[in-house]
């Protein structure tokens, strides 16, 4: 067996674990940094144990067989999670650099709280492909219209109501 020394193991290689690892090595390009994931199927691998079901279990993890879709958490929540733990860095404002930093807006959007120079490439799904159909795009607004719920036009941390 070969023997590999690294400096960092990060098991998982799901959205955090590979944005993770691409953090360590911008800060620091001679780290090794190792990443473990689990791969497409585990079942027989008896020095593998699988727990809930079925999971994203590829490089990029749940979101790479979710259409990687990307939602910030409330800002509401940020800044329940700062009272909890006494932090206000974890606050909705102190959390916003590190947010905006993730992002890389491909469509036009409020520089003031979205970012055009991160690793994820986002757009809205008007901001894409024009030909593309969406069939169940409109049934399901407008379900959710009939429900009360509001359009959210992205507006300050807020992700309550209908949004892209």
């Amino acid at each position: 067996m070969t023997h590999t020394e690294v400096d960092y193991v990060i098991v998982g290689g799901g959205l955090v674990g590979c944005a993770l690892a691409s953090r360590l090595q911008q800060g620091h390009a001679a780290l090794k940094v190792l990443i473990i994931e689990a791969g497409p199927d585990p079942a027989g691998d008896p020095n593998t144990t699988m727990f809930m079901g079925t999971a994203g279990k590829v490089l990029g993890g749940g979101s790479t067989i979710n259409y990687g879709g990307w939602l910030r958490g409330d800002a509401s929540d940020c800044d329940e999670w700062a009272s909890v733990v006494g932090d206000r860095r974890w606050g909705y404002e102190e959390m916003l650099p590190y947010f905006k930093k993730c992002e890389r807006y491909l469509t036009k959007t409020d520089p003031e709280i979205h970012g055009f120079d991160g690793p994820s490439h986002l757009t809205p799904v008007s901001g894409s492909d024009p030909n593309r159909i969406y069939d169940l795009r409109e049934p399901i607004r407008e379900a959710f219209t009939g429900l009360g719920i509001e359009e959210n036009d992205d507006s300050k941390g807020s992700i309550a109501g209908i949004s892209e």
